[in-house]
């Protein structure tokens, strides 16, 4: 791409999805040879008063807005070439048990985190304890090296050897609120109070907080870096691939019979049949791995 500002159109959220402000998850989509800013912009996309904050957290307002340099130059700018990861129900790759991680995560938080629904009587059937970042990606687990920063001091028994079941992992959902958390529907800000940025036409998550239970240590707690992975994966989807329809691969009723071709979802014009047989075909390698 020669030199250009690239101008970035933000929608009204009640008709579209919101566009995340500051150059933290801007820079998750935008390749610039050198520093850039955000400037408002008139009708000729010629840039207006000073530049954006980069860290400010909020959205944006509805507006039209330029990438230029910090001196409103010209910038070679591109949109990055990574996708977000493709989450689907698979089979626990992490070698350890799924029941410990799934009581320890409803020990510690007995409610939904987003809708602060409580859990009655013991009925967990309605909810259900969610992985912040999936085991099916124990690959990018590993080459992130993600355990870093797992400070939960379980034993290795309960969260496996790359503590991808720990605790600072999960969260309890509802189940149709998982559903959507798989989808990447939300996102979680854990640099903004734990809001919750809403990518979807109603947005009527937008604006909560994520309840986190005070009365355990922080070392038990949602990991701030798994969310920040996960809110990245949501700006890769909503922002980057805005006009690009989501892989539709969650179904609870999936047995994950490889053969049966129509479990697998459906997309018109899309490619995600190979990538789909990649991440099962791994996910199964490595749950037999010794």
């Amino acid at each position: 791409m020669p030199p250009y500002s690239r101008n970035v159109q933000v929608y009204d959220p009640k008709t579209q999805p919101p566009v995340v402000v500051g150059g933290r998850w801007f820079s998750t989509v935008l390749v610039a040879q050198s520093s850039w800013v955000l400037f408002h912009a008139d009708a000729q996309n010629q840039p207006l008063g000073n530049a954006l904050d980069r860290e400010d957290p909020n959205l944006l307002p509805v507006g039209i807005y330029v990438v230029m340099s910090p001196e409103k130059q010209p910038l070679d700018i591109s949109l990055t070439s990574e996708r977000h990861q493709p989450r689907t129900l698979s089979l626990d790759i992490s070698g350890t048990p799924h029941d410990v991680f799934r009581n320890r995560v409803r020990e510690r938080d007995g409610r939904c985190c987003v809708t602060g629904e409580l859990v009655e009587d013991e009925r967990y059937h309605p909810f259900r304890a969610s992985h912040i970042f999936t085991v099916a990606h124990r690959d990018v687990w590993n080459l992130l090296q993600l355990s870093q920063h797992i400070r939960d001091n379980a034993p290795e028994l309960d969260q496996g050897p790359a503590s991808i079941n720990s605790v600072q992992n999960g969260l309890l959902l509802r189940s149709d609120i998982h559903s959507r958390f798989d989808h990447y529907d939300f996102a979680i800000n854990p640099d903004n109070g734990y809001r919750i940025v809403d990518f979807t036409e109603g947005g009527r998550l937008d604006g909560h907080m994520l309840w986190i239970n005070q009365n355990v240590e922080p070392r038990y707690r949602p990991s701030d870096a798994l969310l920040r992975e996960h809110f990245k994966q949501c700006v890769l989807a909503n922002v980057k691939g805005a006009d690009q329809q989501k892989e539709d691969w969650m179904d609870l009723e999936d047995d994950h019979d490889l053969g049966n071709l129509s479990d697998w979802g459906q997309r018109i014009g899309g490619d995600e049949g190979p990538s789909r047989l990649e991440l099962e075909l791994a996910s199964r390698l490595y749950s037999n791995e010794s």
